[in-house]
């Protein structure tokens, strides 16, 4: 008789009361989520506003990592970031304007400051 003959194998039945209880995680995953939110709860507002100001790029990914894959329902996902930085009366950041765009000739004279003297 070897191990084999007591391992699970796919179809078998399983046998009532064996295994890990639904919800029941070991030892090490327990203390690290009891660390992680004691953390959380010490600075997580402040990490999040932080991360939101230093890089926003990760903040939306960790936040698109959180909604579901797929949804039942046909609507599209709100996603808001409160981040504690003012923002204008609609709450959109206005575009800064744009420079217009320079001819070649005209980037060659501003590269060159020294040929507006000797034309001038």
């Amino acid at each position: 008789m070897g191990i084999e003959d007591f391992q699970f194998k796919k179809g078998m039945e399983k046998v009532p009361g064996s295994g890990r209880k639904v919800g029941t995680r070991n030892k090490l995953s327990e203390a690290f989520l009891r660390d992680l939110h004691s953390e959380w709860e010490r600075s997580g507002p402040t990490a999040l506003k932080v991360l939101a100001v230093e890089n926003p790029e990760a903040l939306a990914k960790l936040a698109a990592g959180l909604l579901p894959k797929q949804q039942e329902i046909e609507m599209p996902s709100l996603i808001v970031v409160s981040t504690g930085v003012p923002r204008n009366e609609n709450s959109i950041v206005p575009a800064k304007p744009r420079a217009p765009l320079l001819a070649h000739d005209e980037l060659l004279r501003l590269s060159n400051p020294k040929d507006d003297s000797e034309n001038a």
